[in-house]
């Protein structure tokens, strides 16, 4: 459910994570790193297999020779990059000493509130005679960030394991939010859980009795999932812009991105917090003319159409439960916390992981 995916539509079979359990995937193969040397002698390091984002780093070694000889009794500097932090909370160089073997385990390290690639650097000598090796340091995680959409109903791009969060490249996924009234993540790390791992407490998770077109139905939960789910995959990015909207019989009516993406979170939202499956909800440029009291323009009444579409096909949908594609984002309120119902961001739907 990335950018690629275009005019072909479908979700990607990418998988993120697999169960309930909110989990941080951790890196399964230490990586070697290439010795340095100087006047004979030399210092190498393997890098750690990590336990993810704000976790206490694997040990790893750092070894010294002269001349090819394993160096006892050496000293090694060890220096950490920014974000990651010695166990209590220091950062400062510390020093280590090789065994009988040259080698030297560095351990003690705790791993930074983000995901990404931090690099170590471990040193022996002083002056003319010091020589440094550096060793990568894995983090990884699942991280949001805001997405393309209008600030006050944004998607949410998600990134699963990201190498450097300053660069992030295409999102895995894309994500839509499922609680109206709670502070959206931006720049946090975020944890997958199914639907039942859902922290908030609103129709997405007690049900709810509402109406359409003068129609009423009492919803459990589970199919107020199974609605939100449908406007998911019937709206971008699931499909292409140019799909939903010609579904909606509104090509070329200068509806925008933003417009596409606005008009499916309330859709959404419709279900999970608010009553706006009925169209009153202020479409597209509704500032600029209705509300103003000039005659709506063609792009606010094909925002408008837009809406209704994704509602009347959501509404009209006779799924009694999501598939188990549907997912649950959290992020905690606080860094390097478990989220909780009291300690989270708001949660956000995804149909990214079909495997």
């Amino acid at each position: 459910m990335n950018t690629g995916v275009g005019a072909k539509g479908g979700v990607p079979r990418r998988t993120i994570v697999k169960g309930a359990a909110w989990s941080v995937p951790v890196i399964a193969a230490a990586m070697a790193v290439p010795m340095a040397s100087a006047s004979g002698e030399g210092i190498s390091g393997t890098s750690p297999v990590p336990s993810g984002v704000c976790s206490a780093v694997g040990d790893f070694t750092v070894s010294v020779t002269t001349n090819g000889s394993a160096t006892a009794g050496a000293l090694v500097s060890v220096t950490l990059p920014s974000g990651l932090s010695w166990a209590g909370g220091a950062s400062n160089p510390k020093t280590f000493i090789t065994d009988a073997s040259g080698a030297a385990t560095i351990t003690g390290v705790v791993g930074p509130s983000k995901p990404g690639t931090y690099v170590v650097v471990a040193s022996v000598g002083s002056g003319a005679t010091l020589v440094s090796t550096t060793i990568p340091v894995f983090v990884q995680g699942t991280w949001i960030v805001t997405g393309p959409g209008t600030t006050g109903a944004p998607l949410h791009a998600v990134y699963t394991n990201p190498t450097d969060t300053g660069n992030l490249g295409t999102a895995t996924c894309f994500a839509y939010c499922i609680e109206h009234n709670v502070k959206g993540p931006n720049g946090k790390v975020g944890y997958i859980g199914a639907v039942g791992s859902f922290l908030g407490s609103n129709n997405f998770s007690n049900g709810v009795t509402t109406s359409y077109n003068g129609t009423s139905a009492t919803l459990t939960a589970a199919q107020v999932q199974a609605k939100v789910e449908w406007v998911m995959r019937h709206s971008y990015p699931s499909i292409s812009m140019e799909a939903v909207v010609a579904a909606a019989g509104q090509t070329g009516q200068g509806l925008t991105l933003n417009d596409v993406i606005e008009a499916t979170q309330y859709a959404i939202w419709s279900y999970t917090d608010l009553t706006y499956i009925a169209d009153n909800w202020p479409f597209a440029d509704y500032y600029d003319t209705v509300a103003v009291g000039m005659p709506p323009s063609p792009r606010y009444l094909a925002a408008k159409a837009l809406f209704n579409y994704l509602a009347a096909g959501s509404w009209n949908d006779t799924a009694t439960a999501p598939s188990n594609c549907l997912k649950v984002l959290s992020s905690a309120s606080a860094t390097c916390t478990t989220p909780t119902g009291a300690n989270h961001m708001q949660s956000l739907a995804m149909v990214c992981d079909c495997a």
